[in-house]
């Protein structure tokens, strides 16, 4: 693309792509087109681009982001089968026999892969999504990887897939980079442009800053190298990051016109929706899930920022359909407030949900026999009364010994209740639990139980009638 980097700018965000950890973004950029300097075209059959081996180009030494514009033509015929790390065409890919390490897969125009070896060609980790990738428009694809941590993928500046599963260890290999191609011939049909390599991660946010910057950076002292394929002519590509990582043209690919889609501005904002506790009306604990939906017009949302009271907002984070959250403390209705982005950095104004925070129980008391004395029958009828300052008094339940309770059944002011049998002092808990789930301490009331009848007290002296006289 020329030494004159600004035409080059146009072309929209540049995003470094390998990290130990993978992540990869495609950027479909839109609308409109420019010619910011040229591109090497690959023909699919033997077409390479070739890089002496380096060590900042293997995971186990540093980590790694790496990037690159691809178009593919619709024309291009499928090569694969579906599984990855096999057959199919590469982009970029490091390895040959008993020095593999990793690649960047086109399996049968339809899943992106990263693959990740063990030296011997053992799987080591990988990660993929399924897509159209002959779509004949450009795409910006980048990957980062954080050697036996984790692998991700970004779409459009939004993380898609990952993993942190690896099998054993990869190796330092000596195989030299190839672009464009495997050593066994699984070649990449298509236009590639503007091939980066940088020797640390990316954080997500970084990522999302990239995809959306107007143009990518120069030389720095974190880049390994950086081919901007600018040169038009000749069977070399200088490495423009200054570390002297030549490549040169095997095989004939032909310089094109780096033609790259102008990403469309973009200042919709998403937007999305927010309930607690699956649209719960209230909850006892402070501590409730989230469930959040939000769309925007590219596709991708990006990040969202939450809040308990709508002005202050935790640190943006990745967006997410699902998150834990604490509500602030103290009884009452709680709003929780939530803002999505997209990769644009457009942010929408904030979805809102409700909830009554709950976390005192009811108080109440119960009656045996409207509060006779004795009974002598064990069937009687309990009277209640309960209240609660935010809900509803929902239930209820009763035990004869303080232990054992009945389940737990609607509540209601009246209950037919049968004693315990056996004459004696009886009593009665009752414990009443509220909407929000809170259950009351036990109510008590006590009755005498007299089986055998009322209680009949007999005086046989002195005899009825006598008299006494004082002493």
């Amino acid at each position: 693309m020329g030494h004159a980097r600004q035409p080059k700018q146009q072309r929209g965000p540049w995003t470094p792509a390998w990290v130990v950890a993978l992540s990869i973004f495609v950027v479909a950029p839109a609308a409109s087109w420019s010619a910011p300097g040229s591109a090497i075209s690959f023909d699919g059959i033997d077409d390479l681009v070739v890089v002496a081996d380096r060590d900042t180009f293997s995971p186990p030494v540093n980590t790694m982001t790496i990037s690159f514009w691809a178009k593919i033509p619709t024309t291009a015929t499928a090569l694969g089968n579906g599984s990855c790390g096999s057959t199919g065409r590469y982009f970029i890919a490091k390895g040959n026999t008993n020095q593999w390490e990793w690649a960047v897969e086109n399996d049968n125009n339809s899943k992106l892969c990263v693959n990740l070896w063990q030296l011997n060609s053992n799987n080591h980790g990988n990660v993929s999504i399924s897509r159209t990738l002959n779509d004949g428009l450009w795409h910006h694809y980048a990957i980062t990887l954080t050697y036996l941590t984790r692998l991700v993928l970004y779409l459009d500046g939004v993380q898609v897939a990952s993993t942190t599963s690896f099998s054993k260890t990869m190796g330092n290999g000596t195989e030299p980079l190839r672009i464009g191609g495997r050593a066994d011939g699984n070649n990449f049909w298509g236009i590639l442009d503007e091939v980066r390599i940088e020797k640390r991660e990316l954080t997500a946010a970084e990522i999302a800053t990239q995809y959306n910057s107007t143009g990518q950076s120069g030389s720095s002292a974190n880049l390994a190298a950086s081919w901007h394929f600018d040169e038009g002519s000749g069977t070399t590509t200088a490495d423009y990051s200054g570390n002297g990582a030549t490549g040169t043209l095997l095989n004939g690919p032909t310089w094109v016109t780096g033609l790259v889609q102008l990403p469309a501005t973009d200042t919709t904002a998403p937007t999305g929706t927010v309930t607690i506790n699956s649209a719960a009306a209230r909850t006892n604990s402070p501590n409730v899930t989230l469930a959040l939906a939000a769309t925007d017009n590219s596709g991708s949302v990006a990040q969202m920022q939450l809040s308990n009271n709508g002005t202050t907002f935790n640190a943006p984070e990745p967006y997410a359909t699902s998150k834990s959250w604490t509500l602030t403390t103290g009884d009452g209705t709680k709003t929780v407030y939530v803002k999505f982005s997209d990769a644009a950095g457009n942010w929408s104004t904030p979805a809102t949900a409700t909830i009554i925070l709950d976390a005192t129980p009811p108080t109440g008391s119960v009656s045996i026999n409207n509060g006779a004395a004795s009974t002598t029958s064990t069937s009687v009828t309990l009277t209640l009364s309960a209240t609660d300052a935010l809900s509803p008094v929902a239930q209820m339940q009763f035990s004869n010994d303080g232990l054992t309770y009945s389940l737990p059944e609607a509540y209601a002011t009246s209950k037919s209740w049968t004693l315990s049998t056996g004459d004696g002092t009886k009593t009665v808990s009752v414990k009443c639990s509220d909407a929000a789930g809170n259950w009351s301490t036990a109510a008590t009331d006590t009755i005498w139980l007299a089986t055998g009848g009322a209680l009949t007290v007999t005086i046989t002296s002195p005899a009825d009638g006598a008299i006494f006289a004082a002493p």
